[in-house]
């Protein structure tokens, strides 16, 4: 997935999560619901796309391993 990509390793991914999900949870304790919400929107869709990523490429890839050489 694109947005996942630009963040690099798991653990970098792992950290640039966690920062959000701070982030958003301090935007909540200062009384910013809006900003807060967005956050969390924005980490349901990274999450959600990166699901799908995963379930297509496993599709692709049984597709591929099904198929016979040329003869």
């Amino acid at each position: 997935m694109p947005i996942t990509a630009l963040f690099g390793t798991k653990p970098t991914r792992a950290v640039s999560v966690r920062s959000v999900i701070s982030a958003a949870v301090r935007e909540f304790d200062g009384g910013n619901w809006t900003r807060g919400l967005v956050l969390c929107s924005i980490l349901v869709l990274v999450w959600t796309g990166a699901v799908v990523d995963l379930t297509a490429r496993r599709l692709v890839g049984a597709r591929h391993r099904d198929r016979r050489p040329a003869a």
